[in-house]
C-alpha cells in the first residue's frame, strides 16, 4: 500500500483523531463513500474495499459521478451536493487527477438540472397578497420587506419588533441567525400597517393555537411570545397554501419541487434591492450574508442602511399603488426641469453679482 494512499476507514479514523471530524461526521461520511462504492461495484460484499483498488487505477471521477447522480434523481440537490463533495474530497486526498474545468462544468449543469428558486414577480405576489388571510398576508409583506430566511422570521418574538423608528425595524437576534450575527431589517409601510394589525388579532389566535395543542409537549405551550405564533413548518404551508390557490405549481421533473418557496423571497428581495438603487453591500447585509456582517456594522453604517431602504422603499412594497408609479415617473420628470431650471438661476445670479460689481465701481 502505498503511504500517500488512505483506504476509507483509515482516512476516516485519522480526520477524526485530528479532531477535524466527529465519529457522526464520520459514520455519514462512511455511508456516502459506500453508497457511491456500491453504484461502482454493484454485488460486491465490501464495496469500500473495492473503492480503494478503484482510485489506484485509471479514474475517470467526473463522468462516474455523472452517471451515480443519475440514479439519485429524486434525491435534494442540497442532498447530492453533500454527496459529491465528501466523494471529491476522498479522491482528492488520495491524489486521483481530477479536470477542474470539467469537474465546473459539470457541477454548472447539474445545479440548473437540480431546479433553483426562482424569484417570483411582483403581479404573483400582489395575487397571493389578495387571496391570502390576515396571517399569510402578514408573513408574505415581512418576507418581502426584510428579505429573512424562514427560520430567522418565525423565531422572531415581539419583543423584537420596534414600530416607533422610521423605517420600523426588527432585530434579528445572533442566536437565531445563520451566520451568529445581530442584525436589523427594516418594515415597509406596507409591512408595519400589516403587522399592527397582526398584533390586534395575535393574542386570540395564540389562545386558539394553545387550546389545539393542549396536553401536548410543545415547546412554546403556555406564553408564546413569538410574533407569528406558528414554527417553520406551518409557515411554509401557509406560503405554499397561498401560491397554490393562485398559481398552478410545476413542479420540477427531477427533485419534485416547487420553483418558488418561501426562500425565493430572499432572491426577490435582492432583484428589487438593485432595481430600487441600495447599494449592494447594505442588500448583503440586511440579507445577513456572512462575508458582509462583521464589526463593521455600527450605528454609523445602520443609519445609513436604514436610510438607503427608506429611499427604496416603494420597491420592497407589494401592492404598489400604479397612481404612485406614474406620479413618481411625472416627478422624474419635473426633477429633469427642476435641475435645468436651478442651473438657470444659479447663471443668472452669477451675472447679476458681476453687473453689481460693474455698478459699484462705476
Amino acid at each position: 500500500m502505498s503511504p500517500n494512499l488512505y483506504p476509507v476507514d483509515a482516512w476516516l479514523s485519522r480526520k477524526v483523531n485530528n479532531k477535524k471530524i466527529t465519529e457522526n461526521t464520520a459514520s455519514t461520511y462512511r455511508y456516502i463513500l459506500k453508497d457511491y462504492a456500491t453504484f461502482l461495484f454493484p454485488g460486491e460484499d465490501n464495496p469500500l474495499d473495492k473503492i480503494f483498488e478503484y482510485i489506484q487505477g485509471d479514474v475517470n471521477a467526473v463522468d462516474d459521478i455523472s452517471r451515480w447522480l443519475e440514479t439519485r434523481s429524486e434525491k435534494s440537490r442540497s442532498g447530492n451536493s453533500l454527496y459529491v463533495s465528501i466523494v471529491l474530497k476522498y479522491l482528492k486526498i488520495n491524489h486521483v487527477q481530477i479536470d477542474e474545468n470539467e469537474l465546473e462544468d459539470f457541477l454548472q449543469k447539474h445545479e440548473k438540472a437540480s431546479g433553483v428558486n426562482d424569484a417570483p414577480d411582483r403581479d404573483l405576489l400582489k395575487q397571493m397578497f389578495n387571496s391570502g388571510s390576515v396571517h399569510q398576508r402578514v408573513l408574505l409583506a415581512l418576507l418581502a420587506s426584510t428579505g429573512c430566511r424562514i427560520g430567522e422570521l418565525i423565531a422572531v418574538m415581539v419583543d423584537d419588533l420596534d414600530l416607533k423608528t422610521d423605517p420600523a425595524r426588527i432585530r434579528i437576534r445572533k442566536e437565531i441567525t445563520k451566520t451568529r450575527k445581530r442584525r436589523y431589517v427594516f418594515l415597509t409601510t406596507e409591512a408595519r400597517g400589516l403587522v399592527e394589525a397582526w398584533l390586534k388579532v395575535r393574542e386570540r389566535y395564540a389562545a386558539n393555537a394553545a387550546k389545539k395543542t393542549a396536553g401536548l409537549d410543545h415547546p412554546h405551550r403556555g406564553v408564546d411570545n413569538r410574533l407569528l405564533c406558528i414554527g417553520q413548518t406551518t409557515a411554509w404551508h401557509l406560503f405554499m397554501q397561498n401560491l397554490k390557490r393562485v398559481h398552478p405549481i410545476e413542479r420540477h421533473a427531477i427533485t419534485k419541487r416547487s420553483p418558488i418557496t418561501p426562500h425565493s423571497m430572499r432572491r426577490w428581495f435582492r432583484t428589487v434591492a438593485v432595481q430600487g438603487g441600495m447599494p449592494i453591500e447594505y442588500t448583503e447585509m440586511i440579507l445577513g450574508h456572512k462575508f458582509n456582517l462583521s464589526d463593521s456594522y455600527s450605528r454609523e453604517n445602520f443609519s445609513k442602511i436604514a436610510e438607503a431602504f427608506k429611499k427604496a422603499e416603494y420597491s420592497f412594497t407589494i401592492m404598489q399603488d400604479d397612481r404612485h408609479k406614474q406620479l413618481e415617473e411625472r416627478v422624474g420628470g419635473q426633477s429633469d426641469r427642476l435641475l435645468a431650471l436651478e442651473r438657470e438661476r444659479d447663471r443668472m445670479a452669477t451675472e447679476m453679482a458681476t453687473l453689481k460689481r460693474i455698478i459699484d465701481f462705476a
